[in-house]
């Protein structure tokens, strides 16, 4: 990339890979910018709420207080602040999912638009343009489908079944 007639160094980041990736009449200034507006609102909004949701369930549940602060010692202590320590914070990991359960972000989701007609096999019909999704939040607190009840915080997994399972560390831009 050139700025001013000079090559620029080659990086590897987002603002890089928007600029790639833009067609040439939307490499510019304020389109990219947008870009990385949009893409931070996204990221950040939904981590604050997120964040902010799982200190209140443990303020509303305050004997979980001490195996966390426990766990995250001991990890911490073993490992430092690594990505691999966090990985192991089985107990956090697990109540990060039980507090996004019971406190998601948005009550519906998958939502999809029919771009035409769609008629299931019982008759039900679903015109081109409406917009259909899934009622997240009332499936993870239907007090049917929740064996122990919707509002049921579960035990803190520490367990090594628990480390098979997929975590929210498991990214690989962390």
């Amino acid at each position: 990339m050139l700025y001013k007639g000079k090559a620029l160094r080659k990086t590897d980041d987002l603002i890089s890979w928007l600029v790639e990736g833009a067609p040439p009449e939307h490499r510019n200034v304020e389109d990219i910018t947008a870009k990385v507006m949009l893409i931070n609102f996204a990221a950040i909004h939904t981590t604050s709420i997120t964040t902010t949701n799982a200190l209140f369930n443990l303020a509303a549940r305050q004997e979980y207080i001490g195996p966390l602060r426990a766990e995250i010692e001991e990890v911490t202590r073993a490992y430092g602040w690594t990505k691999e320590s966090m990985a192991r914070l089985r107990k956090l990991d697990s109540f990060m999912k039980e507090s996004s359960r019971l406190s998601g972000i948005v009550g519906l989701s998958m939502s999809r638009k029919a771009e035409k007609d769609f008629t299931f096999s019982n008759g039900l019909t679903i015109p081109a343009g409406y917009t259909v999704a899934v009622a997240s939040e009332g499936i993870h607190t239907d007090p049917v489908g929740n064996l122990r009840g919707p509002t049921h915080v579960q035990r803190l997994q520490g367990s090594a079944r628990a480390e098979m399972q997929a975590q929210i560390l498991r990214s690989p831009i962390l």
